[in-house]
């Protein structure tokens, strides 16, 4: 493999494996679509009533009992809860890690 190609593979991990700045938990109420399968970003409504932006810049996690970001039409639909994991990127919050909020009471 190219060093380059290697390069951007590592990088890619790094984001990846980001430690989260915040979580939140709400349900799903608006998605901001990239064309099929693609999400670009979503809007959360917290348990207390907030609205929350959030962006999706490259690899989201899917370790574990974490879904893609994909999924989350189904969550909007179901109106499902769901857990987000965030870190803070020039005052926007990019999404590290998606998975249903029911997962985080276990």
């Amino acid at each position: 493999m190219k060093r380059w190609a290697l390069a951007i593979l590592i990088v890619l991990a790094a984001v990846a494996c980001a430690p989260a700045d915040g979580t939140a938990i709400g349900i799903v109420t608006s998605i901001d679509s990239a064309g099929l399968g693609g999400v670009r970003g979503f809007i959360l409504r917290t348990e207390n009533g907030e609205t929350l932006d959030f962006t999706i810049r490259g690899p989201v996690a899917l370790d574990g009992d974490a879904f893609p970001p994909d999924h989350l039409r189904e969550h909007m639909a179901s109106a499902e809860s769901i857990a987000v994991a965030y870190r803070t990127e020039g005052g926007l919050r990019v999404v590290v890690r998606l998975t249903d909020a029911s997962a985080q009471d276990g």
